[in-house]
């Protein structure tokens, strides 16, 4: 690769916490204003409503496994190893995992 190619996964990989962090916002937002909850349930994220709480839950997911993605694209770049076998293998495992989901939904 060439340039800083590897680290544009990155970014959208961080443009999407960052959307997540202004829905959740949004939603819990929405629930005070209606008075369907009080905001200090927030502070103590205790009864999160299952509106705000798949969110919220989708954010602390963020914070996993693409950790170790992040960790990779770096390491990779660091040591010159981003290379189109990195990026091939990268899109076959992805390839795999699409079409593992594709059959087991029509399997079920």
């Amino acid at each position: 690769m060439t340039g800083f190619g590897i680290f544009w996964p990155m970014v959208a990989h961080v443009a999407l916490v960052f959307a997540l962090y202004a829905l959740l916002s949004t939603r819990r937002a929405s629930l005070i204003r209606t008075g369907k909850i009080d905001a200090s349930l927030f502070r103590e994220n205790r009864d999160e409503p299952g509106e705000s709480l798949i969110v919220r839950n989708s954010i602390a997911n963020q914070f996993e496994l693409p950790v170790l993605f992040h960790l990779c694209c770096v390491l990779l770049y660091l040591t010159e190893a981003d290379n189109l076998l990195s990026l091939m293998a990268g899109f076959l495992v992805l390839v795999a995992m699409w079409t593992w989901l594709s059959v087991w939904m029509a399997m079920s």
